[in-house]
């Protein structure tokens, strides 16, 4: 820490002085916490990122008034067991740290509303987390985790959940539990397959999943596709309302036209044979990439439109009205 930065340290610390609520020393090239800062016990916010600090001391949770601490981007490895002292704190940023292990005490830190831990090197997050029933916000994403507990179904003030860039292949039935969740990100993960529970979030607007092995199948397997000359001459003959008889077709013919299915769609009267997809609705902009809803499609309602660049997908924002379900099987 420079000189200068010292000397004002030690003026805000004189009696005379009018010592501030919110208090910024990012960038500061700091080593550890300086040693005056513990004596503010009014401080409200303070900001002590991007900065070379490995640990953080019992000291610092003399500062009960604290509510929100941004410690981003330094070396720590873990948090002080007198963390838990800081009963007003509801903000804490330690993304781009380097955690191997989740901090122990914040588990027990269930009035912290928004925590951020991503960027650093977590592989697994413990049961208690459980104990953190005051979170609405969650940021994991950039880790590495490679699975979730079942007791991160247990925090139902969830509404967002940041789990992108990690190596999860699978998520927990009891997130289905998560009745508040409206924002989930899975991007960048090993996801095959969307569970059938994540339907069941009855408040879910967003979810991105780009970079998934589901989002790479899918548009392998569908938005390469084409129907089959059969497919498409069947479909025109039942819009039609071709008449034909055996006389005119074979038996072979018949029978496939009789096997004709209703598009889901309620506005739509097509049908469909053995070729289907399912709706494409925008709820991750990420090229040619789409990730379907749960309605099989006949030929006139998945058209050229539904895949071309100059739709939704020039768009960042994903209203409540383009997507409230999404489910890949």
């Amino acid at each position: 820490m420079d000189n200068d930065l010292e000397s004002d340290l030690e003026l805000l610390e004189a009696p005379n002085s009018r010592q501030p609520h919110h208090l910024d020393l990012s960038s500061s090239q700091l080593l550890t916490l300086p040693s005056h800062v513990t004596m503010w016990w009014h401080l409200r916010q303070l900001d002590l990122s991007n900065n070379e600090i490995r640990c953080i001391g019992d000291e610092l949770a003399s500062l009960t008034r604290l509510e929100c601490l941004d410690a981003r981007n330094n070396r720590l490895e873990d948090l002080p067991s007198e963390f838990v002292r800081l009963r007003s704190l509801r903000v804490l940023n330690v993304s781009g740290n380097e955690f191997k292990h989740f901090p122990e005490v914040l588990c027990a830190m269930a009035w912290i509303r928004d925590l951020q831990i991503g960027g650093n090197q977590l592989e697994m997050l413990p049961e208690s987390i459980r104990g953190m029933k005051g979170l609405v916000h969650l940021y994991l994403g950039g880790n590495q985790l490679q699975h979730l507990p079942r007791s991160l179904g247990e925090l139902e003030d969830l509404q967002t959940l940041h789990l992108n860039d990690n190596t999860l292949d699978q998520l927990p039935n009891e997130l289905e539990n998560l009745s508040n969740l409206r924002t989930i990100s899975l991007h960048g993960n090993r996801l095959a397959f969307l569970p059938s529970h994540v339907m069941r979030l009855q408040s879910l607007q967003n979810i991105s999943l780009r970079n998934n092995p589901l989002v790479l199948r899918f548009a392998r397997e569908h938005i390469n596709d084409v129907a089959s000359l059969l497919e498409l001459s069947g479909r025109c003959i039942k819009k039609k309302s071709v008449r034909y008889d055996e006389s005119q077709l074979p038996r072979q013919l018949i029978r496939f036209l009789q096997s004709a299915k209703c598009c889901d769609n309620p506005d739509c009267s097509g049908v469909y044979f053995t070729w289907h997809i399912r709706q494409i609705k925008f709820v991750d902009f990420c090229g040619k990439y789409r990730v379907p809803l749960m309605h099989y499609l006949c030929s006139s309602c998945y058209g050229d439109s539904s895949l071309s660049d100059s739709d939704d997908s020039s768009d960042d924002n994903v209203s409540v009205k383009q997507v409230n379900k999404v489910l890949l099987s």
